[in-house]
């Protein structure tokens, strides 16, 4: 899929009233499994580390678009993502030139989720919102992830 075919599936016939769009520079993060630790007699579930720290990242790169206008999104919205990975450096030179869409783990929908958990109370103000959702993996010469919200009329 080319990035002008990208934009026209993004840009859809009907109107939008906000449009948020920013770059996390990076290895993007998947979301990971809640762990859990004993605690006396209690049990309490947690977020592993590196999930936290990637939507507190998530939620840093948003505020900083945000500064102009800091109204949360409302309504039903439109999202979505490009989840861009870098070719290992130990593929051959021809299977690195090749390389377009990353089939290996990590699933798509994980690193969505991580995205999506980062944006709820400063994009949005819950997760919810989101009823159109388009999501790609792509190779790229820079990791990161491309995300886009808008507001839907």
């Amino acid at each position: 899929m080319t990035d002008e075919r990208f934009e026209e599936i993004m840009i859809a016939a009907d109107p939008v009233s906000r449009k948020v769009t920013f770059f996390v520079p990076g290895q993007p993060v998947a979301k990971g499994r809640p762990k859990f630790a004993r605690r006396g007699n209690f049990v309490s579930t947690y977020t592993p580390r590196k999930t936290a720290d990637y939507e507190a990242l998530i939620r840093a790169m948003a505020c900083e678009v945000m500064v102009a206008d800091p109204r949360l999104c409302m309504g039903p919205l439109r999202a979505s993502f490009e989840v861009r990975l870098v070719v290992p450096t130990s593929w051959s030179k021809k299977r690195r030139e090749a390389a377009i869409w990353p089939t290996t783990k990590t699933d798509i929908d994980n690193y969505v989720k991580c995205a999506l958990d980062g944006m709820n109370g400063y994009v949005y103000a819950d997760d919810s919102q989101v009823v159109e959702l388009f999501a790609r993996k792509v190779y790229a010469e820079e990791a990161g992830l491309l995300v886009t919200v808008e507001e839907i009329l």
